[in-house]
């Protein structure tokens, strides 16, 4: 899959000598081969759904809902769905979709990771306008809230350094906990310039 998508952006750029013409084909049938694959996950997403639930499901499966989820994400905008409700409850992208935000709900009680990509995800949901049902929304409305965010800046702890140079200077700047720490205080001017 990821081939048929690298292929499938690079290709006309690469071989600058043809025409969007005469690539034309070929991203037909990558498009064709990945909405096929998309559908394989979405249903095996399902399938797992109904026969076992999230509650105990190895973080594995974190993968394929990401490159599901955001893979239906596109198929809608790429198919010209609206995010009304009525054309989209019979869509399987968005059915799919949801299947996947229901996941990394149940998988966030327990990975950190799932709690991140549910709200990547929603909010990418949010810029294309796609509705979310009221269960969804309310779990969202938490992994937005400052509790949730102090939370997590509280739990997260990185001693990666970023830059090794820095470690003789002042290794525990270099840290990306205290990196990430000073974001806060960082804004732009008018002109975007760092202050």
């Amino acid at each position: 899959m990821y081939h048929v998508n690298i292929i499938n952006l690079f290709q006309p750029f690469l071989d600058c000598e043809h025409s969007i013409q005469k690539t034309r084909p070929y991203q037909d049938r990558a498009r064709s081969v990945t909405s096929t694959s998309l559908k394989e996950i979405r249903r095996l997403l399902v399938l797992h759904d109904a026969r076992h639930g999230w509650i105990d499901a190895i973080t594995l499966v974190l993968h394929p809902i990401t490159v599901a989820s955001f893979g239906s994400i596109e198929e809608m905008s790429l198919g010209g769905l609206t995010p009304g409700p009525m054309q989209l409850n019979d869509s399987e992208p968005y059915l799919g979709l949801l299947t996947c935000l229901r996941a990394l709900g149940s998988l966030s009680s327990y990975s950190y990771y799932a709690q991140l990509l549910f709200r990547l995800l929603t909010q990418k949901c949010q810029t294309r306008g796609i509705q979310l049902p009221v269960e969804l929304q309310s779990t969202l409305d938490y992994y937005k809230s400052d509790s949730w965010t102090k939370n997590a800046v509280s739990v997260v702890s990185s001693s990666y350094i970023a830059d090794m140079r820095k470690i003789m200077t002042d290794a525990e700047s270099a840290r990306m906990d205290a990196i990430i720490s000073g974001w806060e205080a960082l804004s732009l001017d008018e002109a975007g310039r760092e202050q």
